[in-house]
């Protein structure tokens, strides 16, 4: 029996791991939750699966959610102490941003494993979680089904190895021309061809900004340097990722697109269980395409790139960035093929600035973010 915290339950992953705890009840126990802000889903989540402990994030939600909760008889607790209860020896965590690395160190350094969802921390605070994860004993397991698939071909042997390559769709419009590009919406940038996920993800799979982020995930995820992490177009998602050897062996993990899976591997590994995705009929199938990433097309990727071989204030940067020009254009106050412009600029603009320490992550984002926000309309002019 595994005891189990979700961190941001009310999101699409937090929702698609309660599922998975549905169907294999007798495997897991959810001992915490917690959300942003929506209590309500809060409550009858926590009444389903008998948690009794709950965390609400934003300030203004959690004061006016106190009574509420404690007539339900739950106990509110900080994230913080969320994160380190000892009822607990996995905490699964589907926060969004940023704001998910402090919860995530706290967790490290209690010793337990993380089930790691939110990218955005491993990305601007990597060096940081990896060493908590060595100094205290905790595991960091990955949620991304391209980290899960990497993850399982990298466990036969770590050596040897030439090149990891990540898989992608291409998103809503990796059929569309540059051209056409500048004319998507907002609208159609959210209608991913394939996975089902939040709408900042969705946009940024659009962008391949998605693809880029994982790539700077996996660097630090499995001590591999940039070179050796590839990029390949691959429209079914059946692939999920390769690992290539040395003497020329490849090895891929394969399964339907569902998340179910890799979140469900994350909570029980080495066990593995049916979350309801069904099997794998490779006939149906048929066939499996690939091909080469255009980033003449979808710069984004490209600026990831770049800014990973910048370094650590290049990709916080790179990450606040992102974060303000999406929702600038999900809000209809810049166009699809802004968004690479804008995140650029400030990549540049922060490139040179030194991290030491944690606080300096979060000093660099905050910047960053500042600095996008403030030139957005003068940079897209």
């Amino acid at each position: 029996m595994r005891n189990i915290v979700i961190l941001g339950a009310s999101g699409s992953i937090g929702r698609q791991a309660l599922e998975a705890v549905r169907l294999n009840g007798d495997k897991f126990r959810i001992v915490g939750l917690s959300v942003n802000t929506d209590v309500g889903f809060l409550i009858r989540a926590a009444k389903e699966f008998g948690v009794k402990k709950v965390a609400v994030s934003d300030d203004a939600s959690r004061k006016a959610a106190e009574t509420a909760l404690k007539a339900e008889g739950l106990k509110l607790v900080s994230v913080s102490e969320l994160c380190r209860t000892e009822e607990a020896d996995t905490v699964l965590s589907a926060v969004v941003g940023i704001a998910g690395l402090r919860p995530a160190l706290e967790v490290l350094r209690a010793g337990k494993i993380l089930a790691l969802a939110n990218k955005e921390a491993m990305i601007t605070g990597g060096r940081f979680l990896k060493r908590a994860e060595k100094e205290y004993g905790g595991k960091i397991m990955p949620v991304d089904s391209e980290h899960s698939a990497v993850m399982q071909c990298l466990s036969q042997s770590s050596k040897c190895v030439k090149n990891i390559i990540l898989t992608a769709s291409g998103g809503a419009f990796r059929d569309l021309t540059a051209e056409e590009l500048k004319n998507v919406t907002p609208e159609k940038a959210l209608l991913h061809p394939v996975w089902k996920m939040g709408k900042k993800v969705t946009v940024d799979s659009a962008t391949l900004m998605n693809k880029g982020l994982e790539v700077i995930e996996a660097m630090y995820l499995f001590d591999i340097s940039l070179d050796k992490i590839k990029v390949l177009q691959h429209r079914e998602s059946i692939i999920h990722s390769l690992v290539e050897y040395d003497d020329g062996t490849m090895l891929a993990a394969l399964s339907r697109p569902d998340m179910r899976i890799p979140i469900q591997l994350a909570l029980s590994y080495p066990e593995r269980y049916d979350v309801g995705a069904g099997g794998l009929d490779l006939a149906s199938v048929g066939c499996l395409n690939f091909g080469a990433i255009d980033c003449e097309k979808f710069p984004c990727l490209k600026i990831a790139l770049d800014a990973a071989g910048k370094g650590e204030a290049a990709i916080i940067a790179l990450n606040a960035a992102d974060e303000v020009a999406v929702k600038a254009f999900i809000d209809g106050k810049i166009a699809f093929t802004d968004i690479s412009e804008v995140v650029g600029n400030t990549v540049e603009r922060f490139s040179d600035m030194n991290v030491g320490c944690e606080e300096d992550v979060f000093n660099i984002d905050a910047l960053a973010s500042q600095y996008t926000i403030s030139n957005l309309i003068r940079e897209v002019r």
